[in-house]
């Protein structure tokens, strides 16, 4: 019978700052039509405006229904872009393996 591999390291809580930065920007982002972001529609309470940010932010539909790539590519870019610095930059280049082997605590790459 084979032998279980041991883990090196115990598991904890970690922020996967690239992750985190995608989704941030996208809420966070003014937009040129309206001048305001998803987070300035809830702080206003204002919850159909959330709703019509959401549709420019993340489906790429104007008010008046027609369909806008270029919405959608600056809506989620920084979501797909930040995901992908996540996975290729700290995975397989090794900087969270480093970053964990250095003591620093709750944050990765």
């Amino acid at each position: 019978m084979a032998r279980r591999k041991k883990r090196r390291s115990s598991r904890s809580f970690t922020l996967p700052l690239a992750a985190l930065a995608g989704p941030i920007i996208t809420v966070t982002d003014r937009w040129p039509t309206t001048n305001r972001s998803i987070v300035d529609a809830v702080v206003a309470g204002d919850w159909a405006g959330v709703g019509y940010e959401m549709r420019e932010h993340l489906l790429g539909f104007d008010n008046n229904g027609k369909f806008r790539p270029e919405w959608i590519v600056r809506g989620w870019g920084p979501v797909v872009l930040g995901g992908l610095i996540h996975k290729y930059i700290g995975g397989k280049l090794g900087i969270n393996a480093m970053l964990g082997r250095a003591g620093v605590p709750l944050i990765r790459v």
